[in-house]
């Protein structure tokens, strides 16, 4: 079994490239983000037909700071919790290690 978790629009294209090309089946899918947004609404119609389960999860307020490093938070949560049921989670999110390399850039500078 597999398990997408995704947060972005782009994310959402990737996964169901992905899921076509290698004719993954037993595939679940998890959308953490925003779900009013035009683009993440047309991909999500086009990804859910591919998966056995699709769960959205509505992102935390809309203009937070942290909403990233929150939804990495939620992942990994999911990630560690189901770790036993799936043999491959894809998960992506660069905007974390950024935060990372200028969380260790600042800690430097003091």
């Amino acid at each position: 079994m597999f398990l997408f978790i995704c947060m972005t629009n782009l994310q959402l294209l990737i996964a169901r490239s992905i899921i076509e090309k290698e004719q993954l089946e037993k595939v679940d899918f998890l959308f953490i983000g925003d779900i009013d947004n035009v683009k993440n609404q047309y991909y999500l119609k086009k990804i859910q037909p591919l998966c056995r389960h699709s769960d959205i999860v509505p992102q935390v307020a809309k203009f937070s700071t942290f909403k990233t490093l929150k939804r990495t938070r939620y992942a990994k949560k999911i990630m560690e919790k189901y770790a036993r049921e799936y043999h491959t989670v894809f998960f992506a999110n660069f905007m974390f290690l950024l935060y990372i390399i200028f969380y260790r850039v600042f800690l430097s500078l003091k």
